[in-house]
């Protein structure tokens, strides 16, 4: 998710609103890489307008998508393999890390309370969204579910030797947790105070206070699905190829293997993965050119996020049900093909969309964490705002040169399209071996997985048209 606003759009070394300015500039920039094919305006983070030739990489990425389905729906039957490492896990135990998970926390919203108001000096933005966001589901995706020792309310409950009194429906929880993470994703992609450190301090407060007392209540069902950071990293945690098998030792499987082998999600938690897909999809648009054009703002003069609030508001939500209609139509278009009806295929196949949204999570913040792992080696220094200099980094100089370097640009762009274009074709591996273990026919299980394999296509060609985009 973005966290641009009008804070973000001054940031250092030239990292400016768009303006009339800025586009000439670019325009300029483009004569001067010439020759070159024709080009689209690729934004990198506030400013960055980096002009880079996408057609034939979109194109690419799709026929690579297009080909691995066809590659799986002509392969056999084939069992994951999984291979034993030399390797034992030592249980880590879960309370005393997440006590010091609660004292982070805690620790943030004092600094957010009493810190400086600049958002790029004070640590609980980068906290918040660098490491308790962006950083935490990416490494729940690669080495697994890091949530329950660094979640920041079990520890403190275990302390206190808390009982829980009522039991939730498990049926209501992944319909809390949907309702948690859209008021999370609107303060994050809409909210004009998403980085204000004050405001940022009070979000995080009634958070962690209304889910510690909701943990209170209603036990370990309310924080694996309810608490939506929890539901998220769990889900996430099921595309790692690491794990554990019951000696403790390490066991290495194929990316995404266990998304298909376990549990499938209830509806609760498949319009929670949705909600979570189609909120990093508008995330990616709603900063492009094309999005404020529609919405009837000048991207050259944009007002600040005050002025787009309920277009975007609008736009978050019909993003959700757009994707909902669109993945759910696929499955019942490919049970039409298929000619059979199989209860909860839509919840079996959710699980295919999971590396999509790691992978747009990845692409998306790949610029964001360049710049912003600058400005936490610089707060490392002096978490506490007092002056300090305990690594000698306090007056570290953040710098966007890197940007100005088209060959370095050219492989930030590489690895943004690689794993876009990857995400997709686990994606749709995911999907295969759920419609093989759903329908022994193979014929069938081939015929119901292509209106879902074309939906994943057309979403890669979204995926790097939102990277190639212009953005303000």
């Amino acid at each position: 998710m973005s966290f641009r606003n009008n804070y973000r759009h001054e940031q250092a070394n030239g990292r400016t609103r768009v303006s009339v300015r800025t586009a000439k500039i670019a325009a300029i920039a483009a004569c001067l890489l010439c020759p070159a094919p024709p080009a689209a305006a690729h934004e990198a983070s506030g400013g960055l307008v980096l002009l880079l030739p996408t057609g034939n990489t979109m194109v690419g990425a799709a026929a690579a998508v297009a080909a691995s389905a066809l590659l799986l729906a002509i392969a056999p039957r084939l069992k994951s393999p999984r291979l034993m490492l030399p390797l034992r896990m030592p249980a880590l135990p879960e309370t005393p890390v997440s006590v010091l998970s609660t004292l982070f926390v805690l620790m943030l919203i004092w600094i957010g309370r009493t810190g400086p108001d600049d958002p790029l000096s004070n640590p609980i933005g980068y906290g918040v969204w660098t490491l308790g966001w962006i950083c935490m589901s990416l490494f729940a995706a690669v080495f697994g579910n890091p949530w329950p020792w660094c979640n920041p309310w079990t520890g403190l409950l275990a302390l206190i030797g808390n009982r829980p009194r009522f039991a939730l429906p498990e049926a209501a929880a992944g319909w809390i947790a949907c309702g948690q993470f859209l008021i999370f994703a609107w303060i994050d992609l809409i909210s004009p105070y998403n980085m204000d450190p004050e405001r940022l301090a009070i979000y995080l407060a009634v958070y962690w206070a209304a889910n510690l007392i909701a943990m209170a209540l209603f036990g370990s069902t309310w924080f694996g699905r309810a608490e939506p950071l929890g539901l998220f990293f769990r889900l996430l945690g099921r595309l790692s190829p690491f794990g554990r098998d019951g000696h403790g030792r390490l066991t290495l499987t194929l990316p995404g293997a266990r998304a298909s082998e376990e549990p499938p999600p209830d509806r609760g938690e498949t319009a929670f993965v949705l909600l979570a897909l189609s909120s990093a999809s508008f995330d990616g648009l709603a900063d492009t050119f094309r999005w404020l054009t529609v919405i009837g703002v000048n991207p050259l003069e944009f007002p600040g996020r005050s002025e787009v609030e309920e277009a975007n508001t609008i736009g978050l939500l019909g993003a959700w049900a757009v994707l909902s209609i669109l993945y759910l139509g696929a499955v019942r278009a490919g049970e039409a093909l298929a000619g059979v009806r199989i209860p909860g295929l839509a919840a079996r196949l959710v699980v295919s969309l999971l590396p999509i949204l790691v992978v747009f999570h990845a692409a998306h913040f790949t610029v964001r964490l360049i710049m912003d792992g600058q400005y936490l080696w610089r707060i490392a220094s002096d978490p506490l705002v007092r002056g300090w200099d305990l690594f000698g980094t306090a007056h570290y100089h953040v710098s966007a040169s890197m940007f100005s370097d088209p060959a370095r640009v050219a492989l930030v762009w590489a690895f943004q399209t690689g794993v876009i274009t990857l995400g997709h074709i686990i994606g749709i591996a995911i999907a295969h071996a759920v419609a093989m273990r759903a329908l022994p026919d193979p014929r069938r299980a081939v015929l119901s997985q292509l209106p879902l394999a074309t939906l994943m296509v057309a979403y890669t060609v979204f995926g790097l048209w939102l990277l190639a985009a212009p953005k303000i």
